[in-house]
């Protein structure tokens, strides 16, 4: 893989209304994998992102955001101790075969995810574009923190109880 980013998306809200998006980014993503035939992933097929390099880059008014960064990897995330989600790329569905030297298609990528000591299979829903040797993908899936047990806060402006998690990917065939 030649590049790699993730953001991660989280509704702010006062009670059950819905008052700001949280994004937080980093283009700390890696990894390498490698198509095996039909809807298959090489056995050593996985993307890893560095949880500790992300950091929020919307903003919100009067409000330092640097301080969530904090209680992100602190309290939320313990990146100290659990410091990289880890997906282990499984089964994909959608993709042409024979590949295309060229064009766009629609995928599903299946895979075990780990992020804060647990795993979980998760399912992301892929946009890919090939243009010769160079492939782009986008893959995006929606998570709970419960899934994980990720502590959510819950007081006078909480989170919402899903994570929307989006990896961008760029790599070269070869």
């Amino acid at each position: 893989m030649q590049s790699g980013s993730i953001v991660v998306r989280i509704s702010e809200r006062v009670g059950p209304i819905p008052v700001h998006e949280a994004v937080v980014e980093s283009d700390a993503v890696s990894g390498a994998f490698v198509l095996s035939g039909a809807r298959r992933f090489g056995a050593c097929s996985a993307i890893v992102a560095d949880l500790r390099k992300l950091r929020s880059t919307d903003s919100v008014p009067g409000e330092d955001v640097r301080q969530r960064d904090e209680h992100i990897h602190e309290e939320f995330l313990e990146t100290e101790t659990y410091p990289y989600a880890v997906l282990a790329l499984a089964g994909i569905d959608g993709v042409p075969d024979p590949l295309p030297a060229t064009g766009r298609w629609d995928a599903t990528v299946v895979g075990d995810m780990t992020l804060h000591g647990k795993t979980r299979a998760v399912t992301w829903k892929v946009s890919a574009t090939r243009e010769g040797d160079a492939l782009m993908a986008t893959a995006t899936t929606e998570i709970q923190f419960a899934d994980f047990e990720i502590l959510r806060p819950n007081q006078v402006l909480s989170l919402g109880e899903a994570i929307r998690v989006e990896v961008k990917v760029a790599t070269r065939s070869r």
